[in-house]
């Protein structure tokens, strides 16, 4: 899977957007929902972090302070940008709880609805 993310790395447009997570049957905290998209998002986003305005970063802090998986994946979706490509890596679902991982899938499963640029793998 790191291979995986290298290559993208290296072989990337200036504009993709590239996001992974690794789910560790040792770890618990990579195994649960809130933490695989929060991660996701935290990538995603990180270009727009770097840009945003200090009123922006306040209101996303308050918009995020007590969100579940669901809601990150609103603010994500409303933070997308249409002429940006997504990839998703993501690695190790299946050794997610089957409730934590249905989350995970229906949250990416909605970004992919609503944004027709991002990829999953």
């Amino acid at each position: 899977m790191s291979s995986m993310v290298e290559q993208l790395h290296t072989s990337r447009q200036s504009t993709d957007i590239i996001a992974h997570h690794f789910c560790f049957s040792d770890n618990d905290d990579s195994l649960k929902a809130r933490n695989v998209v929060g991660s996701l998002a935290r990538q995603i986003l990180e270009e727009w972090l770097q840009n945003a305005e200090a009123d922006e970063l306040r209101a996303l802090h308050r918009k995020t302070s007590d969100v579940d998986s669901a809601e990150i994946t609103d603010i994500i979706s409303n933070l997308l940008l249409p002429n940006v490509s997504y990839y998703i890596l993501l690695d190790g679902i299946d050794k997610c709880p089957p409730n934590e991982a249905q989350e995970v899938v229906a949250c990416l499963l909605k970004l992919c609805q609503r944004h027709r640029n991002l990829k999953l793998s």
